[in-house]
């Protein structure tokens, strides 16, 4: 529970480092913004804000939209020219407050350049409030959206950490659009890794137990030397006894069946330890994917079919469990095995276990060079997928700023290609 307080804390302050790299707008909302809505509202506090960036006529400006305890908020910038990046800079600030027990529907206008939103009072009454906002900003309106629609059916929902969730919802598609089209494949197995954080004591007995398994594998091979070289050789030369030669073949031998014990003790550990973990991870994929189909829009179900949705919940989350619990284990036992072997063989024949070790870093290289040149024809194409995946779960590309400039040409590249 501590470890992912903690994560949350440091995701926090990351995605609000996103947002002021990556975009024009406040990584939160302005102080005098909140202060002067917090005192319209007698002091209650802000709960949960949005930034709608669009005005009546589909042009950029600075609108918040606020929900509290008991009202809705519309805070618009009465000084003209400021500089929404500049935060703390000194405003006027209109304030259009409304009782949410006033509200009575939420509807959503969704257009080309941006999206319309209204809360409604009686039927024939006009609109409460409305505000217009893009892409960039749907997630966090839906947040809110979210909350006033649960209150019309009932249901009190009480928002903690307005700036997380707010930096949270921008941040996201633009960590998601990076991790994309990221040229490095080991950040996004870092990323991955991640998710095994608050796991480190399953995975340390985990890859103790493999690694014992690995270690004790390569005892066998070098007591059936001892055998076939200091026990029968000699025996049959008769420069050995037999029955010291019977008692050293005994004594291998049973070695040998105290080194399966061991592998099958080891095997044991590591199955039960990595199923249970893997498990865990599976719990924690879908219970994050969970909470993202719960904030989408019900014009997202009406565009997606429903086997798709099941298929990233099930399938793909199956697959990633199974790498995370799995292959890296087997990955590092390989690794442990090929640095054991050529130990061995080199501690034999030191002649003939250089002659078969130099050239595997060599074969290393060339498999990865392969490995490259077969996947990077498939590049674009596979950013094209990945681009239907992460849209798949509602994710929005951001279209201006800093992002753009810094990953735009491979973006335009792939997006071209897989166009066509």
């Amino acid at each position: 529970m501590r470890q992912s307080e903690e994560m949350k804390r440091r995701g926090g302050g990351m995605d609000r480092e996103i947002v002021a790299r990556y975009t024009n707008q406040p990584a939160r909302m302005p102080a005098g913004a909140r202060d002067a809505i917090e005192a319209a509202w007698s002091g209650a506090p802000v709960q949960l804000y949005a930034l709608a960036d669009l005005d009546a006529r589909l042009r950029l400006s600075e609108t918040w939209v606020a929900l509290g305890p008991e009202h809705l908020a519309i805070a618009r910038r009465g000084a003209a020219g400021h500089d929404p990046r500049h935060e703390d800079a000194p405003a006027e600030w209109e304030i259009h407050s409304v009782p949410r027990s006033a509200i009575r529907a939420v509807s959503e206008s969704p257009g080309l350049s941006g999206t319309g939103l209204s809360f409604l009072a009686e039927p024939d009454d006009p609109p409460l409030a409305t505000v217009r906002y893009t892409h960039r900003q749907r997630r966090a309106m839906e947040n809110l959206r979210f909350v006033v629609e649960e209150q019309l059916r009932g249901r009190h929902i009480v928002a903690s950490e307005p700036d997380e969730t707010y930096a949270g919802s921008v941040a996201a598609p633009i960590r998601e659009a990076q991790a994309m089209v990221a040229g490095s494949r080991v950040a996004v197995i870092w990323r991955l890794l991640g998710y095994l954080r608050p796991y480190r004591k399953e995975v340390t007995i985990g890859l103790a137990a493999a690694g014992l398994i690995t270690l004790v594998s390569l005892i066998p091979p070098y007591l059936a030397g001892y055998l076939l070289d200091d026990v029968i050789q000699p025996v049959q030369d008769g420069t050995l006894d037999v029955s010291r030669g019977a008692l050293a073949a005994w004594i291998a031998v049973g070695a040998m069946a105290l080194v399966y014990v061991v592998r099958q003790a080891g095997a044991l550990v590591r199955l039960r330890m990595l199923s249970v973990l893997g498990e865990w991870v599976a719990r924690d994929l879908r219970t994050e994917l969970y909470e993202h189909l719960q904030r989408l829009s019900m014009s997202f179900y009406m565009r997606k079919k429903t086997g798709s949705i099941i298929t990233r919940v099930s399938s793909d989350t199956d697959r990633l469990w199974e790498f995370l619990a799995f292959g890296v284990v087997d990955v590092s036992l390989s690794l442990v095995m090929l640095a054991g072997l050529g130990i061995v063989l080199l501690t034999l024949d030191w002649k003939l276990g250089l002659v078969m070790t130099a050239p595997v870093p060599v074969f290393c290289w060339a498999s990865g060079a392969g490995a490259s040149q077969i996947t990077a024809r498939d590049h674009v194409s596979s950013i094209g997928t990945a681009r239907s995946a992460v849209l798949a779960v509602g994710a929005e590309l951001p279209s201006t700023g800093l992002w753009e400039r810094e990953n735009g040409v491979e973006w335009r590249e792939a997006r071209t290609a897989s166009a066509g």
